[in-house]
């Protein structure tokens, strides 16, 4: 296992672990919001993100989370495993709720 996409909706716990599996496989962590959004959460253009992506993917090794349905194919496709997290409708809006509460003010 070498490169592993995980996918999910906003508050499934994407980032949580993909940093606990590229922590125990040993695999750089690729957290796909640090790279597509800038500064006052404006967006990169169509073409930059392609290319940015199709240069992160490329990497030999990765744990990727974040699931932009623009370049999804190129990530897929590249993924050796895709982990797909679900959790409740409770379980989203509790998490939303907790980083609510924990980032506030930031």
């Amino acid at each position: 296992m070498q490169r592993v996409l995980i996918l999910g909706g906003p508050n499934a716990g994407k980032t949580t672990l993909a940093v606990r599996l590229g922590t125990l496989l040993g695999l750089p962590m690729i957290h796909l919001d640090a790279h597509f959004w800038r500064a006052g959460w404006r967006e990169s253009p169509r073409a930059e993100w392609t290319a940015q992506m199709t240069s992160l993917v490329a990497m030999e090794r990765w744990v990727m989370d974040g699931d932009y349905a623009r370049t999804l194919a190129l990530s897929a496709r590249a993924a050796d495993v895709i982990v797909v997290l679900a959790p409740t409708a409770r379980t989203s809006v509790f998490r939303l709720l907790r980083r609510g509460l924990l980032t506030r003010g930031r």
